[in-house]
């Protein structure tokens, strides 16, 4: 029997849970732009948008299987939360995009594949968003922490 690594427990934890979530949703857009027989124009950018985030889920979720998010942890000198909200406000924006590149593929094929791809775009946008607020909260909790104190946080105080 094979013992599974400490972190994969983690995943089922809420901001952790959100790239697993995210990696649904994103087959189901996979899915949903493989059935038209007719290919619209914007499909391809459908397509790498979706494998980019597909990509970015899976690596994030090897980070915490594997436990290599603490707070030495830096890439090009970026620790972890900032590299996440900035990826996830990135794929965010992206993924809203492919809400109007399937519209039009809706408008030149009329397959209803690409209405359920719409919702699964909507919704993917949303756990990104969600995401990236989860994310942007851990790391001004973590700067909180380390002694860096917001110019703005107390604005409207007296």
């Amino acid at each position: 029997r094979m013992a599974l690594p400490r972190g994969t427990s983690r995943l089922g934890e809420y901001p952790y849970l959100l790239d697993i979530v995210n990696i649904f949703l994103v087959c189901g857009i996979l899915l949903c732009m493989a059935i038209p027989t007719v290919v619209p124009p914007g499909i391809v950018i459908i397509y790498l948008i979706c494998l980019l985030s597909l990509l970015l889920s899976m690596l994030y979720c090897g980070v915490i299987i594997w436990e290599l998010d603490t707070p030495s942890f830096h890439l090009f000198g970026l620790k972890l939360p900032i590299i996440v909200f900035g990826s996830s406000l990135f794929m965010g924006i992206m993924h809203f995009i492919t809400i109007w590149l399937s519209l039009s593929g809706i408008i030149d094929t009329g397959n209803a594949a690409f209405w359920v791809a719409i919702f699964l775009c909507i919704a993917t946008t949303g756990v990104q968003g969600v995401k990236f607020a989860a994310h942007f909260r851990q790391w001004q909790h973590d700067s909180r922490e380390a002694g860096f104190d917001f110019p703005n946080s107390n604005y409207g105080s007296s």
